[in-house]
């Protein structure tokens, strides 16, 4: 068996892991994109806040945003609130107020991950939902959310 490190950042990585997680939730592939790229920006977003680099918006300016997007509601993946309307194509995430498409998801994962994709999606698959600890380790055989190699084979 030959083994491939794939050295990759923890966005694509979180991408790929909230789409499966919502899709174990039993959104369709279509929702399931849409909902793991939003978790992963949330996430990225989040996190410039703490490190100072994003400031955080006036809560009444999110007020008016929130009006603005209509009929929306919040769908909580991997413990994040995701803003999201029901479209006809069925349930997208919303990102400046435009709903997340999957497609755009698809081609964002493929030029992260290129030929491993499919690898790494088998492999976060094959995760119990409760092995979340399992994306953190960066011994062999594991993928890392910190951009450390992932062992394909």
């Amino acid at each position: 068996m030959t083994e491939h490190n794939l050295l990759i950042n923890r966005a694509p990585v979180l991408t790929l892991w909230a789409t499966i997680v919502a899709e174990r939730l039993g959104f369709d592939e279509d929702e399931a994109l849409s909902l793991g790229k939003a978790v992963a920006g949330l996430t990225a977003q989040s996190k410039g806040q703490r490190l100072g680099i994003y400031k955080p918006v006036p809560q009444e300016v999110k007020k008016a945003r929130a009006r603005k997007r209509g009929e929306e509601f919040l769908i909580e993946i991997c413990g994040r609130q995701v803003p999201v309307i029901n479209t006809q194509n069925g349930i997208r995430a919303v990102v400046k107020n435009q709903p997340v498409e999957s497609k755009s998801v698809e081609r964002y994962l493929d030029s992260k991950f290129g030929e491993s994709l499919d690898t790494a999606r088998r492999w976060v698959t094959s995760r119990k939902p409760s092995d979340r600890s399992s994306l953190r380790r960066t011994h062999s055989g594991s993928m890392s959310s910190s951009g450390r190699p992932f062992q394909k084979g």
